[in-house]
Parts: C-alpha cells; sequence; structure tokens
C-alpha cells in the first residue's frame, strides 16, 4: 500500500489518488513532462487536472 500525503491508496478512488499525486509532484516542482510520464499520461491531462 502507498502513502501520498497521508492518503492511503485504498481508501480513495484512482482518479482522486492520480489528482493527489499530481499536485505533490507539482507541489514538489516536478515538470509537466515528468509527472506525464510518471502516470503515463499527456502533458495536456496534467496541465487540465491542475487548471481545475
Amino acid at each position: 500500500m502507498k502513502v501520498f500525503n497521508g492518503v492511503t491508496t485504498q481508501s480513495i478512488r484512482k482518479k482522486d489518488l492520480n489528482r493527489v499525486v499530481i499536485e505533490t509532484l507539482h507541489n514538489e516542482g516536478r515538470s509537466l513532462r515528468y509527472i506525464a510520464n510518471y502516470l503515463d499520461f499527456s502533458k495536456t491531462t496534467i496541465f487540465n487536472e491542475l487548471a481545475s
């Protein structure tokens, strides 16, 4: 079981977990490209998630 920002992967939905991971990596100063590669998403998807 992984923990991101004190939230366990079993306690939330996958979409919510992706949001937590995106925000955590973004707050750590990671680039959109890094986050997209980490989650196997497009940079546009990451940008849209951060903009919402």
